[in-house]
């Protein structure tokens, strides 16, 4: 499944509001790449914060869908179950592109706190 299409089926709003995010966390962290200075604790906490609000984003818009899911079989009665693991399937899109923008933030905190350490390392070694 192409990434277009994974907006589409996971509902535009919130995969795009994620995606944005995501590309927004990750202009901080290439920002700090380029101008080569060590980042600061606000930038290397936004990174992680916005990392853990794309992930429950994505639960949101879950629990969102699935509520919409449930309505809908309700209203129609009995259905097939292909339809409703289809049904399922759609739900966990948001999640799962959540939670790995979730995991591309860790990753990136991670490397910034390591560039933090190491440049106050190198500055006491220099005293």
């Amino acid at each position: 499944m192409k990434i277009i299409e994974w907006h589409f089926e996971g509902g535009l709003g919130y995969m795009l509001t994620l995606s944005l995010l995501g590309l927004v966390m990750i202009g901080l962290f290439v920002r700090h790449l380029i101008t080569r200075s060590t980042p600061t604790s606000w930038s290397a906490s936004a990174i992680k914060q916005i990392g853990l609000f794309c992930f429950f984003l994505g639960l949101f818009a879950q629990v969102i869908g699935l509520i919409q899911a449930f309505d809908y079989v309700e209203a129609a009665g009995d259905i097939s179950t292909a339809m409703l693991a289809g049904g399922l399937k759609v739900s966990f899109i948001t999640t799962a592109y959540g939670l790995f923008i979730l995991i591309l933030s860790r990753i990136l905190y991670f490397y910034l706190t390591q560039i933090q350490v190491s440049s106050s390392q190198a500055q006491l070694a220099e005293n």
